[in-house]
């Protein structure tokens, strides 16, 4: 009688156990796709310095199909300077890039060359000579907006450390 006593609640601990696992697998299975996506999104900088130019690096999901002719904003915080903004680059869009900016945004038009990127896609968007702020060492939030034409499309908002290199 006694073992099949402990027969019974060593089955039941298993199968406790097994049912723990599988909520675990369940619930990691559905968001640990979004969880390690978002830990991919972030800004990079080259020799960030105070008050110097550096060239900033954003990686992001696309939240919308990026076709050629369409823009990419990138909004700063305002302690970041941008009046020495020179050029956009990708090595995941495959296009080139006009630059412009407008106050606290750069928008990085893509030319009507290259493919369509899919949507969900990671992608990273390069801006060259972008003057950092006087404080470094602490966190910035970024924005980038997906547009075609005055439609926004897609929003992520892309919170980093800047930190001195």
């Amino acid at each position: 009688m006694e073992l099949k006593h402990f027969m019974n609640i060593h089955l039941k601990s298993i199968r406790a156990e097994m049912q723990r696992t599988f909520l675990f697998f369940i619930i990691f299975g559905f968001f640990g796709p979004t969880l390690w996506a978002q830990g991919q999104e972030k800004v990079v900088a080259t020799r960030v310095t105070p008050l110097k130019s550096a060239a900033y690096q954003f990686f992001f999901r696309a939240g919308a199909d990026i076709s050629p002719g369409m823009e990419i904003d990138v909004v700063f915080p305002k302690q970041f300077n941008l009046t020495k903004v020179l050029l956009a680059a990708s090595d995941k869009i495959k296009s080139g890039f006009t630059v412009s900016v407008h106050g606290d945004t750069v928008r990085a038009k893509r030319t009507n060359a290259g493919i369509t990127v899919s949507r969900g896609a990671l992608c990273d968007l390069k801006i060259a000579s972008i003057i950092s702020p006087r404080v470094i060492d602490r966190q910035y939030q970024f924005t980038v907006l997906l547009r075609n034409g005055k439609r926004i499309l897609s929003k992520r908002t892309l919170s980093q450390k800047i930190a001195k290199r």
